[in-house]
């Protein structure tokens, strides 16, 4: 009879989720060393080549810490994170949600290599990377449920599905098929269709199913696995002899991906991703601390009847993890071919590195860039000033609604108050140490001033929606902790407080005060304002929808009974960088007692009927102060000329003689003429003089 052909056994590497951070440097070596020592070994000891593809379910970048370093040392911010996929040899990668975070601009540019950037740094010196420019990602993004061609920066990267995957650089796509040793493989990819609600890929980026909650009704996910199977359909339906498809799927929860695995058909193995979930056959060690989430593989029986191979690892570059299984010649996996000893989840700990005998295979170019950025990452974050154990909320502006924290620009935040406070606590410490008089009472910060928050925002693993924690551990590289837990470090505040505003001193009424106010807050409800007030030792309200003049509510007033100087008024300090308006800009009080940044007053309507110096200071008056000066100079020294002329009768002489050579009726009582100028110039010296001394107040 014919005999029966020998089974197809693939390996397939897999991780997800690398989201790349400051603590996970380590990781991110020992992964390639773990890698390419999975790789070196014989299967099956048959001296042959392995049937091998390296894939990830997506989520390679996050901003952050690890992103952002790449901008200094590398010339663009995420270029590491995605140089990394290219020296470990990932083949493609699903768009999870955290390639959109910061908009499809900046991830075109990181996936074209338009983002500009190259590998100079001395570290990279006899490596394959020295002196190189970076090239974009070499290898194809994939999602079949997204429309690249309705966004101005993915589509033109966009490329039709199911070419060859080694030639596909630089581009996204739905699909891609792998020549893995004469074997056909379909690749296909999928991103969770709430992107739009977990990350930022702008309104233009089509996404499939329109209708999908985080919590997926029957009928969506029936409409999801819908426009997967026709992806699938398209590629079988493309290459006759393609039988074997793996599905990239980043639906953030992998109950979710079990969902499809049931629904589709002709799709044998599902990695899953965003879920993080930690799946261990019987075999695998867990790294120290991590807990055992399931059985690797999870085994579905699909829409076809035969079985679908669903797989994850923990993220964060924690894990590779290796299915090896045998296909029939149908292209259906042969499920008993699953051996534990050999497939399952490597941890790239110390301990997992040394157990594969991988020290030495560590990748060069991983380990250089790596270095760099942790460089980086200490140099900017080891001086630090605090800990906070929440989330310091500086987000710009929100929806301006009861539930919603956000606005520096709309309402009060933690992190306008702790600033305002700082300010204030400063202030009263310099008045204090160099005797100047009265405490302050009151300060005043622009939420424009306020240009980041001081955290972190971020999916957890499985997790429908974004949570705000403080900042992470940071780590040098013998592991000594560099930034704890909840750290601020000179490099927060300085990404924070990025104007480095100085303090001005202002005495002010309470009725100026409210003034003030007033103008502050005059934007909303339409705009967010810069200069809307964050505030420390006052308490007010306001209702926005009143007229202008009628927004703060005068319970404001009550704070201040004991809260005045010796002249009556309360002292207020803030940030004096410049004064506005009416379109002049004004500088620092030569004479002030609130506390306020320099930029506060940009929204001052009300500046008219607040008459201390520090909203009319001594610029306000430049051009009358100017034109009583100059009169003053200019009296001054003609003064002074018909003086001397007066008292040198030769040289009135030889002047009247001059003139009259060409002016025969100029008159000869000359002296007495300049004698009369200089007393008039003279009262106009002192008069002009006194006037630009006065005007000044």
């Amino acid at each position: 009879g014919t005999p029966t052909p020998e089974p197809f056994t693939l390996e397939l590497l897999h991780f997800t989720d690398q989201e790349a951070n400051a603590a996970t440097i380590d990781n991110i070596d020992n992964l390639s060393g773990v890698l390419n020592a999975l790789r070196e070994e014989d299967l099956g000891n048959d001296g042959e080549v392995d049937n091998t593809l390296t894939l990830s379910s997506g989520d390679a970048i996050i901003p952050g810490l690890f992103f952002d370093a790449s901008e200094a040392v590398f010339g663009s911010a995420g270029i590491a994170d995605i140089q990394i996929q290219n020296e470990l040899g990932v083949q493609a990668i699903a768009l999870g949600n955290h390639e959109f975070d910061l908009g499809t601009g900046l991830l075109a540019g990181l996936i074209d290599g338009s983002a500009t950037g190259g590998f100079t740094d001395p570290l990279f010196n006899g490596t394959d990377l020295e002196g190189a420019d970076f090239g974009g990602a070499m290898f194809p993004y994939l999602s079949a449920n997204l429309d690249f061609s309705t966004d101005a920066n993915l589509a033109p990267l966009a490329v039709e599905g199911g070419q060859d995957t080694a030639t596909l650089e630089n581009v996204v796509t739905s699909s891609s098929v792998s020549d893995v040793n004469g074997e056909l493989v379909g690749i296909v990819g999928a991103t969770v269709p709430t992107i739009r609600a977990i990350s930022s890929p702008g309104a233009d980026l089509g996404i499939l199913p329109e209708d999908f909650d985080s919590n997926p009704t029957p009928e969506q996910l029936d409409a999801l696995a819908a426009v997967l199977q026709s992806e699938v359909d398209a590629l079988l339906a493309a290459n006759p002899s393609l039988n074997k498809v793996i599905l990239l799927s980043h639906m953030q929860q992998i109950s979710i991906e079990q969902e499809l695995a049931a629904r589709l058909t002709d799709v044998d193995i599902i990695v899953a991703g965003g879920s993080n979930t930690r799946l261990f056959d019987d075999n695998d060690r867990a790294r120290d601390g991590d807990s055992d989430q399931g059985q690797y593989p999870i085994m579905v029986e699909n829409a076809g009847g035969t079985t679908t191979a669903v797989v994850n690892t923990d993220g964060n570059y924690k894990y590779v993890g290796r299915l090896v299984v045998d296909f029939d010649e149908d292209g259906h996996i042969i499920a008993d071919s699953y051996d534990e000893t050999v497939s399952g989840a490597y941890a790239t700990d110390d301990a997992g590195v040394a157990a594969l005998g991988a020290e030495n295979l560590i990748d060069a170019e991983v380990d250089a860039i790596t270095d760099a950025i942790q460089a980086e990452i200490v140099a900017t974050e080891s001086n630090v000033f605090g800990v906070s154990d929440v989330f310091l909320n500086g987000n710009r502006s929100g929806t301006f609604t009861e539930e919603d924290p956000d606005g520096v620009r709309t309402q009060e935040t933690n992190l306008g108050n702790l600033t305002a406070d700082a300010n204030l606590a400063y202030a009263n410490q310099m008045i204090a140490d160099n005797n100047l008089g009265d405490a302050v009472v009151v300060s005043i910060k622009n939420g424009g001033g306020i240009r980041a928050n001081i955290g972190e925002i971020v999916v957890p693993a499985g997790g429908t929606e974004a949570i705000r924690l403080p900042n992470s551990q940071v780590l040098d590289e013998n592991n000594q902790v560099v930034k704890p837990t909840g750290g601020i470090s000179q490099n927060d505040i300085a990404t924070t407080l990025a104007f480095n505003n100085g303090l001005t001193l202002l005495d002010i009424t309470k009725t100026e005060l409210v003034d003030f106010l007033e103008g502050a807050i005059s934007a909303l409800p339409g705009n967010a304002s810069g200069g809307f007030p964050q505030i420390s030792g006052l308490k007010f309200s306001f209702d926005e929808t009143q007229q202008e003049g009628s927004h703060v509510k005068t319970e404001a007033e009550s704070d201040w009974s004991d809260a005045t100087t010796s002249q009556g008024v309360p002292r207020i300090a803030g940030n004096t960088r410049s004064w506005k308006k009416q379109g002049r800009i004004l500088p620092k009080a030569s004479r002030a007692p609130l506390l306020t940044p320099s930029f506060q007053t940009s929204g001052l309507q009300s500046c008219e009927r607040i008459h201390f110096c520090s909203l009319q200071p001594l610029f306000s008056f430049l051009p009358s102060f100017f034109s009583f000066f100059f009169l003053s100079l200019s009296s001054f020294f003609f003064s002074f000329f018909c003086f001397f002329l007066s008292f040198f009768p030769s040289f009135s002489f030889f002047l009247s003689f001059s003139f009259s050579s060409f002016l025969p009726s100029f008159p000869s009582f000359l002296p007495c003429f300049f004698l009369s100028f200089f007393l008039f110039f003279s009262f106009l010296f002192f008069l002009s003089f006194f006037l630009s001394f006065f005007l000044s107040f």
